[in-house]
């Protein structure tokens, strides 16, 4: 039987080997406080460092971790969704492999799980970042908020939501901009909200994958497609907020 007081939470792995072990000892340590049951999804990305080996040894170790390899990379929305159809659990959550967050911060989150619908966190250093990163991050941002009439702080961050949530909707994208689709149209159809302060682990060395052609393609894809569902076809019945805590 799987309680309501129960995660699953995603893990997208892509050559992470020197920090992929200390992400789930994060995570163990962040869930077993707040929840009584939990499970750990593993997706290997198509690494090849020695990822692979680490998580299937972390899985032989660990009855709550399972491990999924893939030969070839995908984009993080299509872990996300393979994610969504694999877990089990009540709550979900996708925390990336690279250990950019504390338990302490991931507690903060997992804290207000009964609180709203939806509990989105937003990095309070977020100067620590380039300024490229900062500029583009805030733009993306301001615009989503302008064309879909929202006032979100962020839209990237390690979002929590109950599994049927994410069932009751159609995620089309598989692009970075994945969780944008995803709370845009939950927060249309009137799931409530909280957005949660929290401190990253900044890494100016840690580099990220999000600029890449291929990605800024499927972002702008994905927001001329929701664009016209939400307002030429209307696929979503937009709904009065139940309420948001901010």
């Amino acid at each position: 039987m799987i309680s309501e007081d129960s995660i699953s939470v995603i893990v997208p792995a892509l050559n992470e080997e020197k920090s992929i072990e200390t992400t789930i000892k994060t995570i163990y340590d962040a869930v077993k406080i707040r929840f009584s049951q939990y499970e750990v999804l593993i997706f290997n990305d198509g690494s090849t460092d020695r990822t692979a080996e680490i998580v299937d040894r972390l899985a032989d170790a660990h009855d709550y971790i399972r491990v999924f390899h893939h030969k070839k990379p995908i984009c993080i929305g299509g872990i996300y969704k393979k994610g969504i159809k694999l877990a089990r659990m009540n709550y979900l959550i996708r925390i990336n492999g690279k250990h950019d967050i504390t338990v302490e911060n991931l507690d903060k989150i997992f804290s207000l799980c009964k609180v709203r619908d939806l509990v989105i966190p937003y990095a309070t250093n977020i100067r620590e970042r380039s300024l490229f990163r900062i500029c583009v991050s805030k733009v993306f941002t301001g615009l989503l908020n302008f064309i879909f009439g929202l006032k979100l702080k962020y839209y990237n961050h390690y979002v929590l939501c109950k599994r049927s949530a994410l069932n009751s909707i159609k995620i089309q994208t598989d692009s970075y901009a994945f969780q944008a689709e995803i709370l845009i149209k939950l927060i249309k159809s009137g799931c409530a909200y909280i957005e949660v302060p929290v401190e990253d682990k900044f890494d100016r060395y840690m580099g990220t994958k999000a600029f890449k052609f291929s990605n800024i393609v499927g972002v702008t894809m994905f927001l001329l497609r929701l664009i016209y569902e939400v307002y030429v076809r209307i696929d979503i019945e937009e709904k009065p907020y139940v309420g948001v805590i901010k």
